[in-house]
């Protein structure tokens, strides 16, 4: 394992050991059904769907050469299988490739809410992360930290094990790109990517820490690159310091 893992094999290994399968229902958590969608189109890329409740991953949907009509049938035949009666599932869709168009088929249906993600806007905590790419895999990381759990999946682990990071001039933490994590591990990190995305709720911050710079402002829902739809308040927003008078 590489000192400069974002994501530390103990943690793979401990979510996979805690992880509720069969005949456990994760319909009886009471947290909201999460789905992030890493669209591919026709080339060996796989397209990934994968939910989550809470700390509770769910079993991952794999599919190949797909139109963009064809993944949002999928990821509401996704919805539909996991929800529970009655239930808005949030859906995060990634489209710095090709998963625009998912997102334009699925804002049509009202019973889920489409949320668009974009790799390289910048993140929501521009003092720490170079790109909203980076804030997405500490995501992941602190949420395994947190006592988050998945179900085994070797090609997942291995491209949540593959990536590294590091630090810019202004000690703001980057991902390598995933063109050097592709050269690596031969593929694409599709199924790491979804993880990202369904848990992209979760705080990168420590539990307890606060940042010199809030959080940018979320307004209204509208696409904003990664994070797309964003509700109007930020669940992870910082006391802003009230500015000195005059």
């Amino acid at each position: 394992e590489s000192d400069d893992a974002v994501v530390p094999l103990a943690l793979t290994m401990g979510a996979q050991a805690k992880w509720q399968g069969d005949p456990f229902d994760a319909k009886t958590l009471p947290d909201r059904l999460e789905i992030g969608c890493d669209p591919a189109r026709f080339g060996d890329d796989e397209t990934v769907i994968m939910g989550r409740r809470g700390k509770h991953a769910l079993v991952a949907l794999v599919c190949r050469k797909l139109d963009n009509v064809e993944v949002a049938a999928k990821v509401l035949e996704y919805v539909e299988q996991n929800k529970r009666p009655g239930e808005r599932a949030l859906v995060r869709v990634d489209v710095g490739g090709l998963g625009s168009g998912v997102v334009d088929v699925l804002r049509r249906q009202p019973s889920i809410e489409t949320q668009a993600v974009n790799a390289g806007e910048a993140s929501r905590y521009p003092d720490r992360w170079v790109n909203t790419r980076a804030e997405l895999w500490w995501c992941i990381r602190r949420w395994l930290e947190r006592g988050g759990t998945m179900p085994e999946d070797q090609r997942r682990d291995a491209e949540l094990l593959a990536a590294r990071y590091s630090h810019d001039a202004h000690l703001r933490t980057r991902i390598e790109s995933k063109d050097d994590m592709k050269k690596r591990l031969g593929r694409s990190p599709d199924r790491a990517d979804a993880l990202a995305l369904a848990v992209y709720g979760e705080s990168p911050l420590q539990d307890g820490e606060r940042v010199a710079t809030p959080p940018r402002p979320q307004p209204g829902p509208k696409i904003t690159g990664w994070g797309g739809v964003r509700p109007s308040s930020d669940p992870f927003a910082v006391d802003k310091p009230t500015p000195a008078r005059a």
